[in-house]
């Protein structure tokens, strides 16, 4: 290997790291804001105004469709024209990007006035607290300023800065709680809240765009020209990747619309606090995932096939080894995880966590092949496959809501998504990548999933001993689970360079607490 290549493997890899870790950090928030607002927000708003809350979640990921699959395409091209040198072309991209953004926005505020308030919405969604006219346009209006927004974080994980992306992230959700706080505070509502994401998503686009300045000074994008040629540079990539996201918004958000539509408002509360919970897992996994596109498109760029099976490999151990621990507590702590957090009047949903969370499971494992696909340019069969599984997902879901309530909406998630990843996507992946199904049996898989039996064992067996009625309770088993899986994992499935980081932190942390107290030692004398 090259001086120039071992260079850049060891930049990938901090940029890999360094993001990770970031992207978990704002994700830790991103669950303990939720994880603390969500039973507060259930009692204050109560559960007709918390089941709109919920939808009004659903909507706004919907919206955010409007993107058009655009971020993606942003994020792969930056990566590969800096690592290009086509700062000209880059440049003149991101400008490009910015004026279908703006104008994306304008059109979502008009269509959204339009649609609310010529359309009987207060029929279909009675309340008696509520206006859901102005309630609905106010969220329209959020997912237009969000639509440009989107742009930012795309540029700084396409220059492999996820780590500043996510430190903005971190940063405005900490402006929002700030406002929710004030709002509940001074005796407001689900509107006034919803209005609240308007003001924060504006000012932290505007500290997204000094930190790119700051960051990479030489995009001066602001001073580019948009260009027609890249249009369509920009939009051949994202039409699949749009439809990609449509199939990934009808797995996981229609379900609260459909839970409303044939059920009722107020069944959405025990579906959406159990998907809450059940997503926890996911939201982790992903943020790992999130660092690989502009990998694979640097990687892809140099047709560095090795170094690309490789990640295809390594991503998806890591993947299923992050959601492998987090799963099996969801799966076996559910009952008492949602007793002590929301109150026993909710544990009856324990069952569609754990349905959930095997979907998720699913979802998580195809993810890495998803990214690296998108950073090779070859993710169009993936939008027929998704959107294939995505419209089997919400006709299953119809049909058993009625049958089983909402474990029907719940199984019908599970079972195209399965089919999805085991029978479409990983052959697929697999096949472009070039990897056996004997080294993703082996090197991903089986090292990832193998740990799990140990901690089940002891899960199921401290549970029934201490039978956890408290929050601290069900924690402290979660904990002793997570280090029997880590033992494991440690044991039988890391590699030798995770073993060597492993040893490098415990070593690092150790020196550090012997500093400490060296000092304390000094002091003192």
């Amino acid at each position: 290997m090259t001086a120039e290549r071992q260079n850049r493997t060891a930049a990938l890899q901090r940029a890999v790291i360094r993001g990770t870790a970031a992207n978990h950090v704002a994700t830790i928030a991103s669950l303990a804001t939720g994880f603390v607002l969500t039973p507060i927000l259930v009692h204050e708003l109560g559960a007709e105004q918390f089941g709109l809350w919920a939808l009004v979640g659903s909507i706004i990921a919907y919206g955010r469709l409007l993107d058009l699959g655009m971020a993606s395409a942003l994020t792969k091209y930056v990566a590969e024209y800096r690592a290009t040198g086509w700062l000209d072309r880059l440049r003149a991209l991101i400008a490009t990007a910015l004026v279908l953004y703006v104008a994306l926005c304008g059109i979502t505020i008009a269509a959204a006035g339009l649609l609310v308030w010529s359309l009987p919405v207060d029929e279909w969604l009675p309340t008696r607290e509520v206006s859901v006219h102005w309630l609905l346009f106010l969220t329209g209006c959020s997912v237009a300023v969000s639509i440009p927004s989107a742009a930012s974080g795309a540029v700084l994980r396409g220059l492999h800065r996820s780590d500043a992306a996510s430190w903005l992230s971190t940063a405005g959700l900490v402006l929002w709680i700030a406002a929710v706080a004030g709002i509940l505070a001074a005796g407001g509502g689900i509107v006034a809240i919803v209005a609240a994401q308007i003001p924060v998503t504006i000012l932290t686009q505007l500290l997204s765009v000094f930190v790119i300045d700051r960051l990479a000074p030489e995009l001066r994008f602001a001073r580019a020209r948009p260009n027609a040629a890249l249009f369509r540079t920009v939009t051949a990539y994202s039409w699949s990747m749009f439809l990609v996201n449509v199939a990934g918004r009808l797995q996981a958000r229609t379900d609260e619309i459909v839970v409303c539509a044939v059920l009722s408002v107020a069944a959405v509360t025990p579906y959406a606090i159990a998907r809450r919970l059940s997503g926890v897992a996911h939201l982790a996994t992903t943020q790992f995932v999130r660092v690989l596109l502009p990998v694979a498109s640097e990687l892809s760029s140099a047709t560095d096939r090795g170094h690309l099976q490789d990640l295809f490999l390594v991503s998806t151990r890591l993947t299923l080894a992050m959601f492998a621990p987090l799963g099996c507590i969801l799966a076996l702590l559910a009952g008492p995880l949602l007793e002590a957090w929301v109150g026993e009047s909710f544990a009856d949903a324990a069952a569609v966590v754990v349905v959930l969370t095997i979907a998720s499971l699913f979802d998580a494992f195809l993810m890495p092949a998803g990214a690296i696909l998108q950073g090779m340019n070859r993710h169009r069969p993936l939008a027929i496959m998704a959107v294939a599984s995505g419209v089997t997902n919400l006709a299953l879901s119809v049909v058993l809501a009625s049958q089983l309530g909402i474990m029907g909406v719940a199984v019908g998630t599970l079972i195209p998504t399965v089919f999805e990843c085991t029978v479409m996507v990983m052959p697929y992946a697999m096949r472009v990548v070039g990897i056996t199904p004997k080294q993703l049996v082996m090197q991903a898989i089986w090292p990832a999933l193998v740990p799990t039996i140990p901690m089940a064992i002891a899960l199921y067996a401290l549970e029934r001993a201490v039978r956890p009625t408290s929050l601290p309770t069900v924690a402290s088993l979660a904990l002793a689970g997570m280090l029997v899986y880590a033992a494991a994992y440690l044991r039988l499935g890391a590699s030798p360079l995770e073993l060597a980081a492993c040893r490098n932190a415990m070593g690092g942390i150790l020196r550090r607490f012997a500093d400490i107290r060296g000092d304390a030692t000094v002091k003192a004398a």
